[in-house]
């Protein structure tokens, strides 16, 4: 699964820029990955090599000071949007403006992919991020909660009060997907092509009402989105079979719905993380 995003910056300094050499990221570029991964604070297990290869390199740049790597960005272009997945300056480089340098590249990047707007998500209570991120023009749009359970927690899960069905989506059903649960364009389609996980849809009266993609080996699902929360259950009964017994925790990323939130900590998840999700119009060039 794509990781949780969670950035913490310093104050930018004005010499940065021109200390600064940004290069795209390479297979040997792991080992700095495998460094710097942990400062997100999630507390995840860091992505393997393969994994990190095919579904995080190619949109993966470094920031370099002195031939050192002091700083990595993370994002994607989705349609009009620029999505910044993660934003992480070593602990010995902060104070310098990397953050504001990798912010600056991203907006490079995100407008010559075509995108009209960027956004991201971060710790709520991270008031230097939220600083940086309002001198970019952002601002919260809504709050994205991270939850943790186990299958036990889905026996306690209300039953759908209409009947479903529920299958894999094709890439035909993705955009309808995005549409009706306000998923960002081409995002369920980014994930197929990475070839991340499995990909799981309910349908009640035949429209599109709950779709979730599941990475076993993380294990956890993003998006996991529903139009009730009463679909949760066929959501993620349909997700077990793909499950590892020797991960029976997992992690669900849930953007803007504090109702199916709200019903699964009252069946029992906890709560990881809250995130605040910002965006704003991409500054121009």
């Amino acid at each position: 699964m794509t990781r949780v995003f969670v950035q913490r910056f310093a104050r930018p300094a004005r010499d940065a820029h021109e200390m600064s050499v940004i290069r795209p990221a390479t297979p040997d570029d792991h080992a700095h990955f495998v460094r710097l991964f942990p400062e997100l604070g999630t507390d995840d297990s860091v992505p393997a090599m393969d994994h990190w290869c095919a579904t995080m390199m190619p949109d993966t740049f470094l920031v370099e000071d002195a031939a050192a790597v002091v700083a990595y960005g993370y994002g994607q272009v989705l349609g009009e949007s620029g999505y910044i997945r993660h934003v992480v300056v070593a602990p010995d480089a902060r104070g310098h403006g990397f953050g504001r340098v990798a912010m600056d590249e991203f907006a490079r990047r995100f407008r010559d992919g075509g995108c009209r707007e960027w956004r991201l998500n971060v710790l709520d209570d991270n008031e230097p991020a939220l600083g940086l991120y309002a001198s970019c023009g952002m601002a919260i749009e809504h709050r994205t909660s991270v939850v943790r359970l186990g299958w036990p927690v889905v026996e306690s899960l209300p039953e759908p009060a209409c009947r479903t069905e529920v299958r894999e989506p094709g890439a035909d059903d993705e955009p309808a997907f995005e549409r009706a649960l306000g998923i960002q364009p081409r995002f369920l389609a980014r994930l197929r092509e990475q070839g991340v996980g499995v990909a799981i849809g309910v349908w009640v009266d035949g429209e599109p009402a709950a779709v979730a993609r599941f990475a076993p080996d993380f294990p956890g699902a993003l998006p996991f989105a529903a139009r009730s929360p009463d679909l949760a259950r066929p959501l993620l009964d349909a997700i077990r079979p793909h499950s590892r017994a020797d991960r029976p925790v997992f992690q669900l990323v849930i953007e803007n719905d504090a109702a199916l939130t709200n019903t699964l900590l009252s069946a029992g998840a906890t709560l990881k993380h809250r995130l605040a999700h910002l965006s704003g119009p991409l500054p121009a060039g």
